[in-house]
C-alpha cells in the first residue's frame, strides 16, 4: 500500500513540516496525534477521511508515491516530503 509509511507534511503557504504517518489500518497521525476519522474512499491515487467532525481529508499520490494532502477544515494544501528530502 503506497499510503502507509512516515512522511513531512510542508504547509503550502507557510512552509511550516509537520510529522505524518499512516499506519497499515489507514490511521493518520500528524505531529504525534491520531486524528479520529474513517477512510472514505481509497484508490490508487487517493486516500479520503472523513474526520470527526465531517470534513475530508483527502491524499493524493503520483507515480505510486503520496505527494500531497488537503485538509478540507483549514482550507489547506500540504505537500507530502519524504523524510530524507527534508
Amino acid at each position: 500500500m503506497i499510503f502507509v509509511g512516515s512522511w513531512q507534511l510542508k504547509h503550502s503557504e507557510t512552509s511550516r513540516t509537520h510529522s505524518l504517518v499512516i499506519g497499515p489500518d489507514l490511521t493518520i497521525n500528524i505531529d504525534h496525534h491520531t486524528i479520529p476519522a474513517q477512510v472514505e474512499s481509497l484508490t490508487q491515487d487517493s486516500l479520503v477521511l472523513l474526520d470527526h467532525y465531517g470534513y475530508h481529508i483527502t491524499i493524493t499520490a503520483d507515480q505510486e508515491v503520496p505527494i500531497k494532502m488537503f485538509d478540507e477544515a483549514d482550507d489547506v494544501v500540504y505537500y507530502i516530503i519524504p523524510a530524507q528530502d527534508l
